[in-house]
């Protein structure tokens, strides 16, 4: 399996999806600049046998990509884009779907994807094993497991450097695409369409 995924399926990437926010005619709001903004995308994998995650976007504008992961607990996906896909596999129940809000709630043991643009995808529990390909951020608070480690994560344009989740709540954001401090390294990444 590919990048060390310890079960179920490895999530899938297709590097040339991608997608530019709509913007509203006549809106000159700054959200609405930045909506007619590409983003570039970056792809990220990362797992833990205990540990959660937030992939969220900035300010206004939503996360937007593909989200592939395995998982055994509870996954709040908030603001999915109508035209976005989710698809969900396994014993995975839905607990929870709040239209009114834009909220749904799963539980379970299996995998999810999503495929598009959303608010927030938010995730506790364990045996989790990710590939985000798109434009966000992640943020990550690992857990001590039964081997006392707290999880991993790497960029696809250097997968010999991994890095570990923090178990601080204050945990930095993991920015998507790869960025640097200091003299930028070359980087791979998919300009979205």
């Amino acid at each position: 399996m590919k990048h060390g995924a310890p079960t179920g399926q490895v999530p899938q990437i297709n590097p040339q999806l991608g997608a530019t926010p709509a913007a509203r005619p006549g809106d000159s709001s700054a959200a609405g600049k930045a909506a007619e903004q590409k983003h570039d995308y970056g792809t990220i994998f990362f797992k833990a046998g205990v540990g959660s995650f937030k992939i969220l976007g900035g300010n206004d504008i939503p996360a937007e990509g593909q989200l592939g992961f395995d998982f055994t607990g509870t996954v709040l996906v908030s603001g999915i884009d109508p035209k976005a896909k989710l698809t969900v596999t396994g014993a995975v129940d839905k607990e929870i779907d709040n239209q009114q809000y834009s909220k749904q709630v799963f539980f379970g043991h299996g995998h999810m994807a999503i495929d598009g643009k959303f608010k927030a995808v938010q995730f506790f529990g364990r045996d989790v094993n990710a590939s985000f390909n798109g434009w966000g951020v992640v943020r990550m608070t690992g857990e001590f497991d039964k081997n006392l480690d707290t999880g991993s994560y790497w960029y696809a344009n250097d997968p010999k450097s991994k890095y570990p989740w923090g178990t601080s709540m204050v945990q930095a954001p993991v920015p998507v695409p790869y960025q640097h401090a200091g003299p930028a390294p070359t980087l791979k990444v998919h300009k979205g369409s």
